[in-house]
């Protein structure tokens, strides 16, 4: 496990993430973001992003199951990691509340977000190594 390379595919992943809710929010005139059909695409989205950064990481790793959970919880940890550096400046400039940040920790858009990271990961490393199985044949 190159963690250096983890981390690194973790901050590419929030960056990409970012873009997209950028993205979102600037075309948000005309789009509820709210409706749950905008929610499903905006996870497909997301884990399109998982899984192209997961394979990035691959491309120098060697990939399994156990490989991809490793990786999922460190680009889990790295997301957290900035999530709450930011929110901790929020609270200390009186942008945010704590309770405010702890809705956002506890709702289930975000425990979906964390668990899909952590699961595409994995996911990625089994399909990598059944994939360089199978060419070995």
């Amino acid at each position: 496990m190159n963690w250096k390379r983890g981390v690194l595919t973790g901050l590419g992943i929030y960056a990409a993430s970012i873009i997209w809710g950028f993205l979102l929010i600037f075309s948000s005139t005309s789009i509820d973001l709210n409706n749950p059909i905008v929610l499903v695409v905006s996870l497909i989205i997301l884990a399109v992003i998982y899984a192209l950064f997961s394979l990035w990481y691959f491309r120098k790793e060697i990939a399994d199951w156990k490989e991809g959970l490793y990786l999922g919880l460190i680009l889990l940890a790295t997301v957290l990691v900035i999530e709450l550096l930011l929110d901790a400046i929020d609270i200390l400039t009186n942008v945010a509340t704590f309770s405010e940040a702890i809705g956002y920790y506890t709702s289930w858009q975000f425990l979906v977000r964390g668990g899909s990271i952590v699961l595409i990961s994995i996911l990625v490393g089994y399909w990598k190594s059944k994939k360089v199985v199978r060419k070995r044949k």
